[in-house]
């Protein structure tokens, strides 16, 4: 080998490392890039997610709630002439229901919380094999509020055919008035539906 070749080598040999280098260093710029991209999208995908959003419903557009009367859990029958004038929150759930078990902690702190006005809570039992398991639940979550056992989805088909659709959890906010105020899909977010029942509570 001549001296000439021999000195090319080394310099040949630095030309091939930066070059590696280089693309090494683009390789990790470009999964940066992509993994910031993905976050964002995944974060505004989160973002148009409906579940556990309130949905509200501004007041001039609101419609009027149907009927929600039935048999309770606890005995008796529901009768929705009691609470004329009041805020009501029903909550469509059933016992078979992960995401319904997660939630009713929630729902009962709020129950049990102050508004300005009167703000009453009402449970939907749905699809239940039978009626003691519902009552069972109840007893579980120390539920303070009735529940009708709504063994054939109607009343809650009837309320809210959208949210029904959606299966449960699912919950409708129904103003003082007896109009449909605002609906949630899914569990609820206690933070914010607590937040919109004070402003609607406030705002009578």
């Amino acid at each position: 080998m001549s001296r000439s070749r021999w000195l090319r080598r080394p310099a040949l040999t630095v030309m091939a490392l930066w070059l590696v280098g280089v693309v090494v260093l683009g390789l990790v710029i470009a999964h940066l890039v992509g993994g910031t991209s993905g976050a964002t999208s995944g974060a505004a995908a989160s973002a148009a997610d409906p579940v556990g959003r309130v949905e509200s419903i501004p007041a001039d557009k609101r419609v009027g709630a149907a009927p929600v009367a039935g048999q309770l859990l606890g005995g008796g029958r529901y009768d929705p002439a009691a609470f004329d004038g009041h805020i009501r929150v029903v909550n469509a759930w059933g016992s078979w229901c992960t995401p319904c078990q997660k939630e009713l902690p929630a729902l009962r702190r709020l129950a049990l919380a102050t508004y300005a006005t009167p703000v009453d809570f009402l449970g939907l039992d749905e699809e239940e094999a039978s009626m003691a398991d519902g009552q069972a639940m109840v007893r579980r979550y120390r539920l303070p509020y009735p529940s009708i056992y709504d063994e054939d989805r109607s009343i809650y088909e009837a309320l809210a055919p959208l949210i029904a659709s959606s299966g449960v959890p699912g919950t409708v906010v129904i103003d003082a008035q007896g109009r449909v105020a605002a609906t949630v899909i899914g569990a609820v977010d206690e933070v914010a539906l607590g937040a919109y029942l004070r402003q609607l509570a406030q705002s009578g």
